[in-house]
């Protein structure tokens, strides 16, 4: 089986290659410069933000119980 493939976008392009034929591969380069989003922040930032809330409503519930109890 062939298939004929063609890259423009960076100025390559193949002719016509064999596929199912020995081992098929292709080798891709990642240029782009840029961090990958992996989301381990916005997974973890609602269990942070859950856990400062609650300690700034102990907080606030000591600081009150401290000044009722004067």
């Amino acid at each position: 089986m062939t298939k004929s493939i063609t890259d423009t976008s960076n100025g390559l392009s193949t002719g016509e290659v064999l596929i199912g034929e020995d081992t098929d591969s292709i080798t891709f380069t990642n240029t782009y410069k840029d961090v990958t989003v992996t989301g381990v922040i916005t997974n973890i930032a609602p269990y942070v933000a859950l856990v400062v809330a609650v300690v700034a409503g102990c907080a606030a519930y000591m600081m009150l119980k401290k000044r009722m109890a004067r």
